[in-house]
């Protein structure tokens, strides 16, 4: 864009056949508040089987965490509680939380599981 420019319109391509998305997020008080932990999730299914998805995380760091190591395991999963139970205990692999905020690790990975669940239906 240019300095001046106004956009006016925005244009969303529809997702692939098979595609499911989902949001989840865990706030302490009302609607409104600030998510402690939330979880989003595109998942491209074929049958039973995940062909492809992505999952990103809020809250558990300064800016939205793409979780790619959970999400390059979703290619190919078999989509059922027991394959999602294993590949959610991936997420946050790699984070470095503070004592104060460990307690999010589990929280996210039993979101993502949910969420995963959830898509499958």
């Amino acid at each position: 864009m240019l300095p001046g420019e106004i956009i006016t319109a925005i244009h969303i391509p529809e997702l692939p056949e098979n595609t499911r998305s989902g949001y989840s997020k865990l706030k302490e008080r009302g609607a409104w508040d600030f998510a402690v932990v939330s979880v989003a999730a595109v998942v491209q299914k074929n049958g039973t089987t995940f062909k492809s998805g992505t999952i990103a995380l809020g809250g558990v760091a300064p800016i939205p965490w793409l979780e790619n190591e959970v999400s390059t395991q979703l290619a190919g999963l078999n989509a059922n509680e027991v394959s999602f139970a294993q590949v959610s205990k991936q997420a946050l692999s790699k984070a470095e939380p503070l004592a104060q905020n460990i307690y999010k690790v589990p929280l996210a990975q039993n979101m993502i599981k949910k969420l995963l669940l959830k898509l499958t239906v």
